[in-house]
């Protein structure tokens, strides 16, 4: 008995996949070859974005970027980069020793020292 359930279990867990792989429910039944732009993209050579003018290095592969001008109070504001990885969309700003943070109040601003 427990084998005959385990063979049902088997089966269904291969239709099931089965299925997903036939393109999510389309009922296509799935390609062994890879798409024309898929193959083509496959054989280019791997571009890296070019980094953005005035990006500063922060961490591996991430860099903080000026946005304009220094505001008002004379903070320098930036948004964080990355080609490969995901960065928070936030504005940052420079402290003294040269790190970032999201806190004004903690930025080395011209006009606030």
């Amino acid at each position: 008995m427990m084998r005959s359930a385990m063979t049902i279990l088997a089966a269904a867990s291969l239709l099931l996949l089965d299925a997903c792989r036939a393109g999510a429910g389309t009922g296509s039944p799935p390609s062994r070859e890879p798409a024309p732009d898929r193959e083509k993209a496959m054989s280019e050579p791997t571009r890296t974005p070019d980094v953005p003018p005035g990006a500063i290095l922060i961490g591996d592969d991430v860099y903080a970027v000026p946005i304009g001008k220094p505001d008002a109070d004379g903070c320098q504001r930036y948004r964080l980069w990355s080609p490969t990885k995901v960065v928070v969309q936030a504005i940052h700003y420079r402290r003294a020793d040269g790190s970032f943070t999201m806190r004004k109040d903690e930025a080395a601003c011209r006009h606030r020292r």
